[in-house]
């Protein structure tokens, strides 16, 4: 595996995609991180400045991470679609509901990714 570094090729390039290794959103930039795989050079995804900066061991320990999510997440997704055409949807809120509610919120609980972290570390959400 490797990350392979190459220059942006046009404006409408420089958009929000999702970083492969933290599985965040992310604004691209001008140069790109791109994760590939062997010798067969499969492109896994691009990868975020900030997760670039923390290194190869980072990087090697998230995929190994996201893997088992992943595996989890596939078992526990047929599960939960099952669930969800047996029952009966009996609690939906309005249009008008979802728009008080996010009108109260008045943006984000925090205003980067790395706040949150640092929430969700020190247990408060």
């Amino acid at each position: 595996m490797r990350i392979e570094l190459s220059w942006t090729v046009c404006a409408s390039d420089l958009r929000a995609t999702l970083c492969c290794v933290c599985r965040r959103r992310f604004e691209r930039g001008v140069i790109e991180a791109d994760l590939i795989s062997g010798s067969d050079r499969l492109h896994l995804g691009e990868v975020c400045p900030a997760c670039l900066a923390r290194g190869a061991e980072y990087v090697e320990r998230r995929m190994q991470s996201n893997l088992r999510f992943s595996i989890m997440l596939s078992e526990t997704q047929i599960y939960m679609e099952k669930r969800a055409v047996e029952e009966d949807l009996e609690v939906c809120p309005s249009w008008e509901e979802y728009r008080v509610f996010e009108a109260g919120c008045g943006g984000p609980r925090y205003a980067t990714a790395e706040e949150a972290d640092a929430a969700w570390e020190r247990g408060e959400w």
